[in-house]
This record gives C-alpha cells, structure tokens and sequence, in this order.
C-alpha cells in the first residue's frame, strides 16, 4: 500500500530534529497525530525525547529509524498506529510485546524475518503491513498465533503457496495482500477456503478468477469484475 503524506491536521517535526524539540512536544498534552519528516536517522538518543509525551494515537516516521531507537518509539504511551518508513541499523529490534495499545504497524520494504518476529510479538495488532518482508514458516505460524489480526499485506515477499495453505487456517483475516509474491493458483485457491476474507490482492498478472462456494457482497463482486477479464462465482 503506497504511504500518503500526512494532512495539515498533524503535529510535525521535520528537518535536523533533537530530543529537546520532542520533549517541547510535552506541552501540548495528548497528540492525535504525530509525524518526523525530513529529518535524518532517528536514533536511540534523538528518540529519547518520546518518553515526556503525554500520548499520541498516530506516529508517523517518514524518515530512517535505527532498530535500538524503536525500543523508545514502542514505548510512546497510548501509541495505536505507527507507521514507519525503514528500520536500519545498528541494534536489533526489541519484542513488541509492551505495545499493549498498538493496533496497526505498517513498516514496509524493510524488515528482516527477525524484525517481523519481534513485531508480532504485539498480541494486539488488527493491521500489520509488512511488504517485502523476510518471511519463513515460522513468521507465517506467528503471524497466524495473532488473536485480532484482520489486515495482513505480504505484498513482494517469498510468500509461497504453502504459507498460503498454511494462512488460510486463519478465522480473523479479512484482507489481504500477497500480490507479486510466488503465489500461483495453488495458493490461490487455498486462500480461497477462508470464508471471512473480503479483500484479496494476490497476482498482478491473474486474468481469470474462478470462487467457489464464496460469499460476495454487489460491490465486491464488481471489484473484482473491473480488475479481471473473467470472473466467475459459483
């Protein structure tokens, strides 16, 4: 999914950030919305300044985030959507397990199986963007051990058509994207087996839709009329 560039309803920071230009942030109790742009690696001691936030809902990282930093950005109290542009190094990613109030992750095009495996880690994520991530069975059996999880996108990632049989044992997904992956139709048609799914991105270069026993809504059935040359639902 392409990132939007925040609105003017955002509280910003952008250019040569310090820790002292977050904390000044304190001031302004509770922020809806957060975002650094603009700005050069955020490390662990420009980071710091996080902690004399009151809260924020939505933290926006349009910029390069040292791994041993994020320890400090999945600390912001009341944090629910962090979207980050990419994870480099040094350090290596600490569990997300203390980010009881995050719901939606999107770090896309940068992280390591490892990293995608410490992200899981948050028991509370529904939305998880993970495009071009390393994945293995084991990421795919952590993803599936997710209790809320209801958006997934693998978009440009190994993902293949036995983690598809394996995902499609999920009772939670409700979209998902796994275009340009090694998908074929195999995997496709386990895909097709979960009942509750009602967005699916999987071959860019798929013509020909058959879904058996799939319970599609007008709006989605012309969806997926406009994107293909055929579909057809029995």
């Amino acid at each position: 999914m392409t990132k939007i560039p925040p609105k003017d309803d955002w509280t910003k920071l952008e250019g040569r950030v310090s820790a002292a230009d977050i904390r000044g942030l304190g001031s302004k109790g509770a922020i809806e919305k957060l975002s650094l742009t603009k700005m050069p690696t955020l490390t662990a001691k420009v980071a710091q300044g996080l902690s004399s936030l009151q809260s924020v809902d939505e933290l926006w990282l349009w910029c390069d985030v040292t791994r041993t930093a994020m320890r400090h950005v999945i600390a912001v109290p009341g944090l629910r959507i962090l979207d980050i542009l990419k994870l480099v190094k040094p350090g290596r990613l600490e569990p997300f397990s203390a980010a009881s109030n995050l719901e939606v992750f999107r770090g896309n095009h940068y992280l390591s199986e490892e990293d995608l495996l410490q992200v899981v880690a948050c028991r509370s994520l529904r939305e998880l963007g993970a495009q071009g991530a390393g994945l293995s069975p084991r990421a795919i059996k952590a993803i599936l051990d997710l209790p809320k999880l209801e958006s997934l996108d693998l978009e440009g990632s190994a993902f293949t058509d036995a983690m598809a049989e394996e995902l499609s044992a999920s009772t939670s997904l409700r979209s998902l994207d796994v275009g340009a992956t090694r998908i074929t139709r195999t995997g496709l048609s386990s895909l097709c087996k979960m009942r509750q799914l009602r967005s699916l991105n999987a071959i860019s270069s798929l013509k020909r839709v058959w879904l058996d026993g799939v319970k599609l809504d007008p709006q989605h059935r012309a969806s997926l009329e406009a994107r293909y040359e055929s579909v057809r639902i029995t």
